[in-house]
């Protein structure tokens, strides 16, 4: 059949007649010409019971003819997928802002954690929704978009720009597939089509820059004691900032030695079990004991916040790098090697066991990153490995134990090392496979996911909250 036979001349140049007429575009777009001279975007199809409809689209030159098009395109979508398009369409958004809205609340915050909905939510009111938040969200265009993209890149932001381009197509995306829009303008758009380069960081600090840094943080710095303690613990048990941060006292098991992270508090959203070796232990026993702590968070919040933020880590060490900054101990955290941030001690740490020997697949596990993207492998191959990962972090942790010391035993004032006289990691004890325990080791962590959710339960209060977590609880039993 065809189609878009008018042109824009033609339905300008309609004309009354003495009795209505129409003009037909194909697919069913027709333009209804009265007789009194009003112009209308009408479209026909059979219906659901095999009876013919028709449609009003809106009155010509309001609807142009490309708009009316794009319209009968949405008809025809509904069609197919059974829907009458003379139905009144359901918790329709109308303006862009309304349909990042509930895009928030219908898809990203059931599939982002609160950190990852917070930060694209701050992008967006900052850089989107001022400028296109009020149109109305069928006539965003691929070039509207594209021009505010550009507009944060040759403002020096490329990273944000790439980011504000995922949660643009994933947006559009469900909006398309929900009928919102007739199609994503920016679909296939990627990151190179804006000149927009991803920055890897590989920034790892080295064993002799791991010694300054103790001696700078042995020295009384006005650095919080959680601080220097979460940075200990990020290399030594590979946590994100935002893991410590919401760490609580009865997520470690204190007899046992082991952290166990819920599938909601990870990045993965994957349950998560750490092996504490004695040098992560000190310094969660440090916390715990800390007189500063008003709640069952083992890093405090400020300013009334129950737990740290998750920025609260970098920011207090960025400002230490800075040499001209305003606070006292500015420049105390200067590395011979350059800048470094909270996330490069996770990478550190990893690298570390990386250099000790332990298997590339068995330190992912200790990252708590998935091991394949081959999706029947990740829903079938469930193994923990948990005695090697205990194995993997106490081998971590001595390293440490040699290299730095005990902690107890840090002093104030103590001389930078030569770089050449530093431990190694290939001079210490390198890895060996650990000496596997009995099968139902491996239920271990499905045991604590199904403890953590009971203490949750008797704990929470909110009734939807607790029917969430009596599904959960069921659908582990059922699992197991």
């Amino acid at each position: 059949m065809a189609t878009n036979r008018l042109t824009d001349r033609q339905v300008a140049n309609a004309k009354p007649r003495e009795k209505e007429y129409t003009l037909s575009d194909g697919n069913g777009l027709y333009l209804r010409v009265q007789a009194c001279g009003t112009r209308t975007w009408l479209f026909r199809f059979t219906d659901l019971s095999g009876k013919q409809g028709k449609l009003s689209l809106g009155p010509y030159p309001a609807r142009t003819l490309a708009a009316a098009r794009v319209e009968a395109m949405k008809c025809r979508r509904q069609l197919l997928d059974g829907i009458d398009p003379r139905s009144k369409p359901q918790n329709v958004p109308r303006t862009f802002k309304q349909a990042y809205e509930q895009w928030i609340r219908e898809s990203l915050s059931k599939r982002r954690n609160a950190r990852g909905v917070y930060a694209c939510g701050r992008r967006m009111k900052k850089h989107i929704l001022p400028s296109i938040g009020g149109d109305l969200l069928t006539t965003v265009t691929r070039y509207k978009l594209i021009s505010l993209l550009d507009t944060l890149r040759e403002a020096g932001r490329p990273a944000q720009a790439g980011c504000i381009l995922i949660d643009l197509v994933q947006m559009l995306n469900y909006a398309e597939g929900r009928h919102w829009i007739a199609q994503n303008p920016i679909r296939n758009l990627r990151k190179r089509d804006l000149e927009i380069v991803d920055v890897v960081r590989e920034r790892v600090l080295y064993p002799f820059e791991l010694v300054v840094l103790r001696n700078r943080l042995a020295n009384p710095i006005r650095m919080t004691n959680a601080c220097k303690a979460g940075i200990w613990l990020s290399m030594s048990t590979l946590a994100r900032a935002g893991e410590l941060a919401q760490l609580r006292e009865d997520d470690i098991d204190w007899d046992q030695r082991t952290w166990f992270l819920e599938a909601d508090k990870t990045k993965s959203k994957r349950a998560h079990l750490i092996h504490l070796s004695d040098f992560a232990f000190y310094w969660l026993c440090r916390l715990r004991e800390s007189p500063y702590r008003t709640s069952e968070y083992l890093f405090p919040g400020t300013r009334g916040a129950t737990h740290a933020k998750n920025t609260s880590f970098s920011h207090q060490i960025t400002q230490r790098q800075k040499p001209d900054s305003t606070i006292e101990d500015a420049g105390t955290l200067i590395m011979p090697h350059g800048k470094w941030v909270m996330h490069d001690m996770r990478r550190t740490g990893a690298t570390l066991m990386g250099e000790l020997g332990v298997p590339e697949e068995l330190i992912e596990m200790c990252l708590n990153h998935r091991t394949s993207d081959k999706s029947l492998v990740y829903t079938y191959q469930k193994q923990q490995r948990l005695d090697d990962r205990q194995a993997a972090f106490e081998l971590l942790g001595d390293y440490l134990m040699a290299l730095l010391g005990h902690p107890e035993d840090w002093q104030r004032d103590a001389v930078d090392p030569d770089p050449t006289t530093v431990l190694l990691p290939h001079a210490h004890t390198q890895w060996m496979t650990a000496p596997h325990l009995a099968a139902n080791r491996e239920s271990f962590l499905a045991t604590r996911v199904v403890q953590q959710l009971i203490t949750r339960l008797h704990r929470s209060s909110s009734p939807s909250d607790r029917m969430k977590l009596e599904q959960r609880l069921n659908e582990i039993l059922l699992e197991n």
